[in-house]
């Protein structure tokens, strides 16, 4: 049996990498100044950054709950929000916590760093999903057909 991935993941890397393009990007806005999205002080972006905030301290919060217990149990969990995407834990932060975080910028261009973080993730995640297929085997493959690794799959069933 494979020896066991890091709790975190490729986590670290992603997250380094995200902090150094928000660095600089912040740098480059304060530089231009010029990319606001709103020019007023207080917005309905900062309202909606609260609530995208909020939402992504409460799904960390179950996420990581699960992720010790799963790795604990070296059990390949496959309900709750894992039941919905591979990777909820990095999904989070792309999806909602960075976007609201950066959204508190008020910056166009500081905005872009949940692209990059994706970029970032789908870079490095391939070594983490290597390793789980290897600690889990065909249960992992199944898996990964079955559901995405950040967004989730969206069935319709439509009858006509």
């Amino acid at each position: 049996m494979p020896k066991k991935d890091s709790i975190w993941g490729v986590g670290p890397q992603i997250a380094i990498s995200t902090l150094i393009y928000l660095v600089l990007m912040l740098y480059i806005d304060k530089i231009i100044h010029n990319l606001t999205i709103i020019s007023e002080e207080f917005s309905i972006l900062h309202f909606l950054s609260g609530i995208l905030i909020i939402t992504g301290f409460v799904i960390w919060f179950i996420a990581v709950r699960t992720i010790f217990t799963m790795y604990k149990l070296d059990y390949l969990y496959r309900d709750g929000f894992y039941a919905f995407c591979r990777h909820p834990l990095y999904a989070d932060f792309i999806v909602i916590l960075v976007p609201g975080f950066c959204l508190l910028s008020n910056s166009w261009l500081v905005l872009t760093t949940p692209f990059f973080m994706y970029l970032a993730f789908r870079y490095f995640i391939k070594k983490e999903e290597q390793h789980l297929i290897e600690q889990f085997g065909e249960a992992y493959i199944q898996y990964k057909q079955e559901v995405n690794a950040i967004i989730p799959k969206i069935h319709l069933n439509i009858r006509g």
